[in-house]
């Protein structure tokens, strides 16, 4: 189980996990959790969705490119996005 500080690297994809707050810190209420993309990579986060929590993307600095339900969103540095429960969410 992770914790707090622990690094995932995936050599393949160029992401970079960086856990900021473990589940077992928040009784399993919340998983922080910054995305690091090092090098262009078509492996992005499949479609997916979460049927009872939500998930939000916050942009540190660069480009996301995001599908969330039907719509393609672009976001920037600053940038906040609330995929909900239930909502489809990926690349």
């Amino acid at each position: 189980m992770a914790t707090r500080g622990d690094v995932l690297d995936n050599p393949v994809t160029g992401q970079r996990l960086v856990f900021r707050m473990a589940s077992r810190e928040t009784g399993g209420e919340l998983l922080e959790v910054e995305s690091v993309y090092t090098k262009p990579s078509p492996a992005r986060p499949p479609a997916h969705y979460h049927p009872h929590q939500e998930e939000r993307f916050e942009v540190l600095s660069g480009t996301l490119h995001v599908r969330v339900g039907d719509a393609e969103r672009e976001l920037r540095g600053g940038d906040v996005l609330v995929a909900l429960p239930g909502t489809p969410h990926g690349k």
